[in-house]
């Protein structure tokens, strides 16, 4: 079968979560026998391009488009959808994938559209919230779990105060939005600030129709999550357009014997008489994502504020994409000997690095889709602290595999980290019930299910475990 993933961009220019996943797909797929190839939009380019990454073939088609109000509000199409159709069209694949789409220069709904129109069959893999939530976090005015029903004047009301920042403004704007809104006047073609912050509630009814649009046009949606699948539903996609695909590890992991917990305390030697004064052993906890507010690393550095080396470690992974938070959070743990910051770590040593920790802690501040360094915790054998927020809490079950505490709840999260070191048995129990996730090759497996449904064509190699 001769097969496209098509993205925005791919490794290794970018090494995010969705570049990871479709690269670990196409070699499954490749390893299976079937032909594939990578097509992202050449950016700013006027010709076409090519290079090889790993084995695998990336075409990029000419895609010039200069971005503007016009573009990103979805008023005319990027320029270079014609030759992105041409590509797709010379290559006459057999299905395409895609792993993306949105407004600007890069892959739209409009190329979904496109290729439907060529008769050939497409699925999609949506690995991110943004589909049904204009600021992708969905959580409703940073309050509350939001229940992802797109919604104009809800939406909007979340959007703008999401923008803005300045809650009187955003509530002032908002009011006049709606009324604009109830009139029919889209203030986005004023083509100024204030006419886009007017027309928020016109961007949500654009972002429904854009899904309405891509539901349409794809034969099949691939889900991350059960929680996802339930959430586009409620926004009427059908339930025979979804298929729930959980999340593998996209590469092979060095060997590693999973976590043993240590006693908690450890005999210092021998004394007079027939005691054995004993220490405890510090619990150590390791942070690893993005330094960022959106991830909590000042609500993990609140929460163990008062404690001291003797009962804790903290070391944070990640790079800097905030660089003013960054130093915030450095100067709040400047004099502290119980907190290391260690830069970067390379993927191959993630799971070895993280087995030599008692656990992983992710106080994430927005539902993110399907976290995947939760299952390189599991793989290593440690158990997650996490913020009761969609993404996390699908997988991390609160008092068998981790702990659980409310968002943005210092004190919540201060309780959980403190049991965990007052009560060692706890962190035992949880260690022992981590389970290895699945291997990609199962998620390559059903993803093919999914492709010889859609073609009924038979795959050249049966060695896929469904």
């Amino acid at each position: 079968m001769k097969i496209i993933q098509c993205l925005n961009h791919f490794l290794p220019q970018r090494q995010a979560g969705t570049e990871i996943y479709a690269w670990a797909l196409s070699k499954e797929l490749q390893k299976a026998g079937h032909e594939v190839m990578v097509i992202i939009p050449n950016l700013g380019k006027t010709q076409p391009g090519e290079y090889e990454y790993d084995g695998l073939r990336v075409l990029l088609y000419a895609e010039p488009t200069l971005v503007d109000r016009s573009l990103l509000s979805g008023q005319r199409a990027p320029d270079g959808l014609k030759a992105f159709v041409s590509m797709v069209g010379t290559i006459s694949p057999d299905l395409v994938h895609f792993h993306e789409y949105g407004p600007g220069n890069g892959i739209t709904v409009r190329h979904i559209e496109s290729v439907r129109s060529l008769g050939i069959p497409t699925v999609m893999t949506m690995h991110l919230a943004a589909y049904s939530c204009r600021t992708g976090r969905l959580m409703y005015m940073d309050r509350e779990l939001c229940d992802g029903i797109i919604r104009a004047d809800r939406c909007a009301r979340c959007s703008l105060q999401d923008t803005l920042q300045e809650k009187m403004a955003a509530s002032i704007i908002y009011r006049a939005s709606m009324r604009f809104y109830k009139a029919r006047i889209n203030t986005n073609h004023w083509n100024n600030k204030l006419g886009t912050a007017l027309g928020f509630p016109f961007f949500i009814d654009e972002l429904k129709k854009g899904l309405e649009r891509a539901t349409a046009s794809l034969d099949r949606i691939i889900v991350l999550t059960e929680w996802y699948k339930r959430m586009l539903q409620r926004n009427g996609v059908p339930e025979n357009k979804l298929t729930f695909i959980p999340q593998g590890l996209p590469y092979s992991a060095s060997p590693v014997n999973r976590k043993q917990v240590p006693d908690r305390r450890e005999p210092t030697g021998s004394h007079s008489g027939n005691e054995h004064p004993v220490k405890p052993i510090p619990l150590r906890l390791v942070f690893i994502g993005r330094i960022d507010p959106f991830k909590g690393v000042h609500l993990l550095l609140d929460a163990i504020a008062e404690m001291c080396p003797e009962e804790l470690e903290l070391d944070i992974y990640g790079q800097a994409v905030d660089e003013a938070y960054y130093r915030k959070c450095i100067e709040r743990s400047r004099n502290w000997t119980h907190v290391k910051w260690k830069g970067v770590v390379g993927q191959q040593q993630l799971i070895p690095l993280l087995s030599t920790y008692d656990a992983l802690c992710l106080p994430s501040t927005f539902s993110e889709m399907s976290p995947l360094v939760i299952q390189e915790a599991f793989a290593a054998g440690i158990p997650v602290i996490g913020s009761d927020v969609y993404g996390i809490a699908e997988q991390v079950k609160d008092g068998i595999n981790g702990l659980l505490f409310p968002f943005n709840n210092v004190e919540a999260l201060r309780r959980q980290i403190r049991r965990l070191i007052d009560q060692p048995e706890i962190l035992d129990q949880l260690t022992v019930n981590t389970q290895e996730p699945p291997s990609f090759t199962r998620v390559a497996g059903q993803t093919m299910k999914v492709y010889k449904e859609l073609t009924g064509r038979s795959s050249p190699a049966a060695g896929y475990s469904e």
